[in-house]
Order: C-alpha cells, then sequence, then structure tokens
C-alpha cells in the first residue's frame, strides 16, 4: 500500500524528482543504427514523458514500478516496452523499425480518410500509404489522389486554359502551387516548365507536376503544413509534401480500367424542343503498372517501377446556340445556311473536359552499403505523356472582317484549333550517407529537367 501511495504522490509531482529513480538509453533505426532525435517516450497511464536528443538519448525520472513505455516516431513502428524499475537507473536501448502501414494510433476527427495524422510530433504530418488506398478513390495519378484524401490538398483538371489542359495545378492550403515544397526521399523536387495562364488556378504560378511521378513507385506521402516555412524556407509557405518511393522486395502490379457515364440532354436549349436524354461514355483510363525489388547485397535495394497510362478525353459541352456564320445584309440566315451545307449546330460544339492524355513513367530507387556506418543511395525516373485539348471554336461570324475572306477561303465553317503537347520529364538523385565518428553526414546532388513542346 505503502508502495502504491508513493507512485500516486510521485505522478501526481507532490513527491520530487529527487526520491525517484528511472530509465535512459538510446533509441535508434532498427535497418541503419542512425540515432533517432526527438522520439516520444511516454508512460502510459501516467502524465510523464521525454523526447529523445539530437543523439538519441533519452532519460526519464520515474518511481519504483512496474509501467508499460511508449516508444513513437513518425513513420515508425510504435514499440510498448513492460519496465520494472527498482532503485537504480535501468538502461534501456530501443530500435525502431520504419512502418509502412496507416499510423492506427492516432485519430484525428473530421478527416474523409480516418486516422493517418501524426499530432505527437512537434507539428501535425498527414503520413499517407499509397497502397492502401488507391483502391479505395479510383485514381491513378497522385495529384488526384491527393485531391481525395488530404483535406487541405486541392488540384482541378482544367479545360480550354493552354497548356494547364495537359499538367494539373495543385495547391494546398488555399495558397499557390510555387508556395508547396514537394521532397522525393526529402530531396527538393524540380518544377515544370509550364507557367499557368488563361484565368486558371494559380494563374502566373509554377509548380510541380506530381503525375511525373509513376503512382506505382510510392510506398507513402508526408504532408507537412504548419511550420513547413520555418524549417525548409519560403518556397514551403503552404507546406511541404514528400513522397517516399518504394523499396519492397518481390514482384507486384496492377491493371485498371474506369470511365464516366453521363445521362444528360445535349439539345435542351434548341427552340425546336427537348430532345430525349442521352447517355455517353468518355473519359475511359486505363493503368498498368509494375513493380519490382530485390536485394542488393545484405543491407541493401533497389527497387523499379514501369507504368503506362491512358486518358480519353471527355466532353460536357451543350449545342452551340450563337451565331455561326455572318449576317447577309442584316438578316441572320444561318438556318438555311447550315441545311444547305447538311450541317447542324452540334459540328460547331467545342470540347469541355478532360483533355486526352497517353503517357509511360519509369522509377527506380536504390541503397547500397558500403562499410559498416555508410551507404550510397540513388533514386529517380523519366516520364513523358502526349496530350491533345482544344481552344475555342472559331465561328465565321467571329473572324474580323479585315481577314474575314482570306480565313473562310481556307475554313468556310470555321475550326477548331487542337492543343497537342508533348511534356518530358527526366530526374536523377545520388548520394552517401552514415556516420563519421561523432558526425551524421549526408552529401548529395540532384538533377532535373521538365521540357513542355507544344504542337
Amino acid at each position: 500500500m505503502l508502495k502504491n501511495l508513493f507512485t500516486a504522490l510521485f505522478i501526481l509531482g507532490i513527491i520530487p524528482l529527487s526520491f525517484a529513480q528511472g530509465i535512459k538509453g538510446k533509441v535508434v533505426d532498427a535497418a541503419s543504427g542512425a540515432a533517432l532525435p526527438g522520439v516520444s517516450i511516454t508512460v502510459q497511464g501516467a502524465a510523464r514523458g521525454t523526447a529523445s536528443d539530437a543523439k538519441g538519448d533519452y532519460t526519464l525520472t520515474i518511481a519504483k514500478g512496474t509501467y508499460k513505455i511508449k516508444f513513437g516516431f513518425v513513420g515508425y513502428e510504435t514499440q510498448l516496452v513492460d519496465v520494472t524499475i527498482g532503485n537504480e537507473t535501468k538502461t534501456l536501448n530501443i530500435s525502431l523499425k520504419e512502418g509502412t502501414s496507416l499510423l492506427n494510433e492516432i485519430v484525428v476527427t473530421g478527416t474523409r480518410s480516418g486516422g493517418r495524422s501524426k499530432i505527437d510530433s512537434p507539428v501535425p504530418v498527414d503520413v499517407i500509404a499509397i497502397a492502401q488506398v488507391t483502391n479505395n478513390v479510383g485514381q491513378v495519378d497522385l495529384n488526384q489522389i491527393l485531391n481525395y484524401l488530404a483535406p487541405s490538398f486541392q488540384s482541378s483538371r482544367q479545360t480550354v486554359t493552354d497548356g494547364s489542359d495537359h499538367v494539373d495545378p495543385a495547391q494546398l492550403r488555399g495558397l499557390g502551387s510555387d508556395q508547396v515544397l514537394v521532397l522525393v526521399n526529402g530531396k527538393r523536387r524540380h518544377q515544370t516548365a509550364l507557367v499557368n495562364v488563361n484565368g486558371t488556378v494559380n494563374k502566373g504560378t509554377v509548380g510541380t507536376d506530381l503525375n511525373a511521378i509513376p503512382a506505382n513507385s510510392v510506398e507513402k506521402i508526408e504532408i507537412l503544413r504548419d511550420g513547413a516555412a520555418a524549417q525548409y524556407g519560403s518556397d514551403a509557405i503552404a507546406g511541404v509534401i514528400n513522397i517516399v518511393l518504394k523499396k519492397q522486395e518481390g514482384l507486384s502490379g496492377n491493371v485498371s480500367y474506369g470511365s464516366n457515364v453521363t445521362s444528360y440532354d445535349k439539345n435542351y436549349v434548341l427552340s425546336k424542343g427537348t430532345a430525349p436524354s442521352q447517355s455517353v461514355v468518355d473519359g475511359g483510363t486505363t493503368q498498368v503498372g509494375l513493380n519490382y525489388g530485390f536485394k542488393l547485397g545484405e543491407k541493401g535495394f533497389l527497387n523499379l517501377t514501369g507504368e503506362f497510362t491512358h486518358r480519353n478525353a471527355s466532353n460536357r459541352t451543350g449545342t452551340y446556340t450563337g451565331q455561326v456564320y455572318p449576317s447577309v445584309n442584316g438578316v441572320v440566315k444561318d438556318d438555311s445556311i447550315l441545311a444547305a451545307k447538311n450541317l447542324t449546330r452540334n459540328d460547331f460544339d467545342l470540347r469541355f473536359g478532360n483533355a486526352k492524355v497517353t503517357g509511360y513513367g519509369l522509377e527506380a530507387n536504390g541503397v547500397l552499403p558500403i562499410s559498416q556506418h555508410l551507404e550510397v543511395y540513388a533514386f529517380g525516373g523519366f516520364s513523358s505523356k502526349d496530350g491533345n485539348a482544344a481552344g475555342f471554336y472559331r465561328y465565321p461570324n467571329s473572324v474580323p472582317a479585315s481577314v474575314r475572306s482570306n480565313v473562310l477561303s481556307v475554313y468556310p465553317n470555321g475550326f477548331l484549333p487542337e492543343i497537342s503537347s508533348t511534356v518530358s520529364d527526366a530526374s536523377a538523385v545520388a548520394g552517401i550517407r552514415g556516420k563519421l565518428g561523432a558526425w551524421n553526414v549526408d552529401l548529395s546532388n540532384t538533377y532535373g529537367k521538365n521540357v513542355f513542346d507544344f504542337t
């Protein structure tokens, strides 16, 4: 009874720390042996805890007794250890394994994907395991996957917006595309060659093309919102998105297909009356992905990914009701001209919807230890996609009178200009990291290139 009373008084802070024992030790990464700073160490059922320092060392003072000690760190599996404290401070060294599943010890109220935020870190970090969500949202590219899963992330496909039809602008917390820092395996990712114009979302900004990274190569995505600029600089005002590539062994793959089925009345605005409802199937999307990983030596690995994606165009345009041809002596004669040419107003529709895109991507991620404390790492990839969208229809009536005769001699019924593109993206990162004496070192170089060709 006296022991239990002492423990209770100590937890409440009534008995000073000088009369208590405790535990101490070091927390390291189970794979590399590197120290883990900032690991949360708490006593279950008691309002006591601490965190590991820059060297991974920690000290926690507690009274005699038996406790459950919890070790937790973002991106790692939580460890729960039973400890009995006697008369002396006990040494307890912990090795944490990197986790690939959702952080199910975390509960976040109000999110659309359940508990997946690390809230016991200095600032909240969303951790999204791609393997567990791609089948649930029905999307094949990273922009749309994040759009469905991260409430602070927003990416809308654009239409009739020049090059932005082919590269989806994205934003975090409502800020510009160029205020979101994108990392891959913790290294800065280059931006796209496209400047968003034509009244699009994030007009005048240059962002990062997340869709250039094959979704099948991604293990998880970490999103840091609060305090990102203080840690990473002014290009992270909106936050940081860190894409962690796969390092698993074995062969995996997927094949998916989906399309839009829309019922609507295309001729609802015609003066002749309402036509029967129509069903349109378009926007069919196909994805084929293959991932293979294998060991390099005892602790090294190489993971390779190939992916092919094809998306057909979609169109949600209503029938054009404006004037098509120039007036004759001040009189609009569209109906008679259309009948004489065996045309209808539907032949003059625009294309409002997703652009047609066909692309492929390759990605590699590897690590090779060269000594007990040093390892060489490299990752990178290449992607290319061809897109096709449309601008505004050039009606014969809208052509300026000064050049009308010249234009109509080539295009008597006007024309719908097409915006075609070829977007290629290449990246490579190589470096060496580990321990040199008392120093933790990481020396690396990154390369990135994005080319956007209009045709």
